[in-house]
């Protein structure tokens, strides 16, 4: 399975995301509000990649990044 690096940055309102494959090339780019439809909607994008293994790394940022760090969040997708 191939995998895709997803690198976020995060701040109150929104979060950045840059997704690459193994060869280091864009797979995809954009931005998303930091709430939990945010969330879902990011979810939904990414999953449509098909046979890659996803690799998440963000920043911790005192508390904009609890909502997109917890675990139950991916239960109501």
């Amino acid at each position: 399975m191939k995998k895709l690096f997803i690198g976020i940055d995060v701040s109150k309102d929104v979060f950045d995301y840059c997704c690459l494959d193994q060869e280091n090339k864009i797979v995809l780019r954009g931005k998303a509000d930091n709430t939990k439809e945010g969330i879902k909607e990011f979810c939904k994008l990414i999953n449509t990649r098909k046979g890659y293994s996803f690799w998440i790394f963000m920043e911790h940022t005192k508390y904009y990044d609890s909502l997109l760090a917890r675990r139950d969040i991916y239960t109501i997708i």
